[in-house]
């Protein structure tokens, strides 16, 4: 495995998840070729060797961190192609580079993500911004975008909420009137 440098700084490249995760499924499918044709060509010569190979645990850590990229957030920036274009986005609201990278990673959908991710935001950005901010990472989320069904449900929360309070009121006034009487009642006696 290489190390990617800037040309320029000799400085090691930091890559988003995304362009990791292209990464190693080229390299895994590479290596499970390469395993197959020897396979292959050990059974043509007549040999059963079942030797592991030198490169097992390089291919299992692979597949591994390749198995856990994908249940991240970051395979939410469909198309995938639009990738640098959300990092050039995302780097003109004025973050540093790799904060810019732990956004494109972690794709946040509420306020309080950004606050984790970005330093001293208040300062650096107005309550606006922060919003508009949210709002272009959150078109580039193929989750987000394909959710209108839970905007349906969320419209209707409110009216679910209103009707929870009116009911819970109307119990605490029946339960104020049921003390009323049984005081009354208590004084005739």
């Amino acid at each position: 495995m290489e190390i990617l440098t800037d040309s320029k700084s000799r400085n090691p490249v930091l890559l988003p998840n995304l362009t990791l995760m292209e990464m190693l499924e080229k390299d895994v499918r590479d290596n499970k070729k390469i395993q197959r044709e020897k396979q292959k060509k050990q059974r043509r010569n007549g040999r059963h060797n079942n030797d592991k190979s030198k490169f097992e645990h390089r291919d299992w850590i692979q597949e591994h961190v390749l198995e856990y990229l994908k249940s991240t957030p970051c395979v939410n920036i469909k198309p995938t192609s639009k990738l640098e274009e959300l990092k050039s986005k995302v780097k003109g609201y004025g973050v540093t580079e790799a904060e810019s990278i732990q956004i494109l990673n972690l794709m946040p959908t509420e306020p309080v993500e950004i606050h984790l991710m970005v330093e001293d935001l208040h300062s650096r950005m107005s309550e606006t911004k922060q919003e508009e901010f949210l709002t272009m990472i959150q078109s580039y989320n193929s989750t987000t975008n394909n959710s209108s069904n839970d905007d349906t449900t969320q419209q209707n929360t409110p009216d679910v909420v209103e009707d929870s309070i009116e009911s819970l009121e109307k119990m605490h006034d029946e339960d104020n009137d049921n003390e009323l009487v049984d005081a009354m009642i208590k004084q005739e006696i």
